[in-house]
């Protein structure tokens, strides 16, 4: 499935991660999603299942804004970018 193809069929958005689409990155809590980005600290861990999908998110993309590595998500960020801008949120 690639990262911008028809939902899920199985799916409970957003409550799974690593993500499975753009959608799944839609439906995650901004909240979440900035308190992950901002508690990543080069050296630590990544956060366990103990921290919400979202926050795992937003942590393993501060962690790629500090790599220029492609950390395997890099598709699905470009496809989540794509999907925001089609429904006029960019």
């Amino acid at each position: 499935m690639s990262a911008l193809s028809e939902l899920p069929e199985t799916s409970a958005l957003g409550t799974v991660f690593p993500p499975r689409s753009a959608f799944d990155i839609e439906a995650y809590d901004l909240d979440e999603c900035i308190a992950g980005y901002s508690d990543c600290r080069p050296g630590d861990p990544a956060p366990g299942t103990n921290h919400s999908p979202a926050f795992r998110w937003g942590w393993a993309n501060r962690c790629r804004d500090r790599s220029p590595k492609d950390d395997g998500f890099d598709a699905m960020r470009h496809a989540f970018r794509a999907l925001e801008s089609s429904r006029g949120r960019d």
